[in-house]
């Protein structure tokens, strides 16, 4: 127990971290584009690298804050169906949406892994304003991928609690039977 639980918080610093490196991209990207606005609207001097640097930066952005807003569930949501059903069903469908997410970050993290990869290998490099090498902005997609997926499988373990019995509102089928002696 005492080893997942280590494993558990060195996962929450890294998740941390990445949402840290995140936030701190943002005003940089919002620096950048303001610098691109006054450069070509006020001294008709445009420059030729804030697009491919906040493309970049979004790319970042996205990958290295998806497992932070996973854990506390600050992703959109669509409940309309969801809030029409009883906690059970709701639990179920926050369980198998968990692990379809799950499954598609499993995807991503294998294609995004094998394309930094190859161009690592490859040594491949942009192509735009700068030309610098692909690994540099990519391999934040596998490793912002990898604690997608961590967390994808932490919130299906922890949202399928009422499927397990744990928190009170199990389905009929688990609940003790009085006439066979609480077996069900």
């Amino acid at each position: 127990m005492r080893g997942w639980r280590a494993l558990a918080t060195a996962e929450r610093v890294a998740i941390d971290a990445l949402m840290a490196v995140a936030i701190a991209i943002l005003p940089l990207m919002a620096l950048a584009i303001t610098f691109e606005v006054v450069m070509r609207y006020f001294f008709n001097a445009p420059t030729i690298w804030v697009i491919d640097a906040s493309a970049y930066a979004l790319l970042w952005v996205a990958f290295l804050s998806a497992p932070w807003l996973i854990r506390h569930e600050g992703h959109i949501r669509i409940d309309f169906v969801t809030a029409r059903i009883g906690p059970w069903a709701r639990s179920l469908a926050a369980t198998a949406t968990a692990l379809a997410g799950a499954t598609i970050m499993t995807v991503v993290l294998w294609q995004t892994a094998n394309e930094t990869i190859q161009s690592y290998v490859r040594n491949t490099h942009t192509i735009g304003s700068w030309e610098i090498p692909r690994t540099l902005i990519w391999f934040v997609m596998p490793i912002g991928s990898f604690f997608t997926v961590l967390e994808f499988l932490r919130s299906a373990w922890v949202v399928s609690g009422p499927l397990r019995g744990v928190h009170g509102d199990v389905p009929t089928s688990t609940q003790p039977s009085a006439t066979t002696g609480g077996v069900a």
